[in-house]
């Protein structure tokens, strides 16, 4: 592990010291018990997290999650505007191609 992955363990580590509580909420925390924001809007929030960050096959899964909550082509078809404005071409590019390959658009 490099000293930027020590750093994160060691950070990780004090945070469950200090805050023992929100430690245990925070590793019992699953995205079926998280209910602030609708499911649409939770996996819109996920799937564009994953997008962004270049995780292939999660962000393909919650891709498909998002359009069983009502997701549209439409929106994706903006959500892909929005990534190539903020994020430019070779991410707009990256994330269009997986959601080709997974028969979305």
């Amino acid at each position: 592990m490099d000293s930027k992955g020590e750093e994160a363990v060691k950070a990780f580590l004090k945070f469950s010291e200090d805050f023992p509580e929100s430690f245990k909420k925070f590793t019992a925390f699953t995205a079926d018990t998280y209910t602030f924001f609708d499911p649409k809007v939770r996996e819109l929030i996920v799937t564009t997290i994953l997008a962004v960050k270049g995780y292939e096959a999660p962000f393909k899964f919650h891709l498909n999650e998002l359009m069983k909550n009502g997701f549209t082509k439409e929106e994706l078809k903006n959500l892909l505007l929005l990534i190539l404005t903020y994020l430019g071409a070779p991410k707009f590019l990256q994330v269009f191609t997986w959601c080709k390959e997974e028969k979305i658009l």
